[in-house]
């Protein structure tokens, strides 16, 4: 298995991903609003786009965003989301490689956290994110800006 950079011609196979998961969100996903964001996240240096290939398969995916700022007194943090990998390819440890890679991306960089929010009660990867080491740190809010 390969991780990569995510160029604009994964992004349909990024876009099936997402909707066979449904691990992101119950919306359903099209190319041309994917690719509008997908280019707009190129153009920023600390946001990246990554893919999991087996052969020539994309079988994951996940954004990474590095954060820069004085707020923590130290360098930055960087922050996972969008983290899907294809239902067959499951519990294979392409989740895992995909998290050792982010961590190791956050390293490079000299982020001192790397976290990962979600709403999703998904157990299994939960577990997972335990298992890496992730800790449950805090409370989140959000507030939906749409109504």
């Amino acid at each position: 298995m390969k991780i990569r950079s995510a160029r604009q011609e994964d992004v349909p196979a990024v876009v099936a991903l997402y909707n066979l998961t449904k691990g992101i969100s119950a919306a359903t996903f099209d190319v041309k609003t994917v690719m509008n964001i997908f280019e707009k996240v190129q153009k920023h240096p600390n946001f990246h786009v990554y893919i999991a290939e087996k052969g020539a398969k994309v079988v994951g995916t996940f954004m990474l965003v590095v954060m820069e700022g004085p707020a923590t007194g130290r360098s930055s943090h960087g922050i996972v989301e969008n983290v899907a990998v294809h239902k067959r390819y499951q519990r294979q440890g392409i989740g895992k490689r995909m998290m050792e890679f982010a961590m190791e991306k956050c390293r490079e960089v000299g982020c001192h956290e790397l976290r990962f929010s979600t709403n999703d009660r998904n157990e299994e990867a939960s577990r997972l994110f335990e298992r890496l080491g992730f800790k449950q740190k805090g409370y989140g809010y959000v507030i939906d800006l749409d109504r």
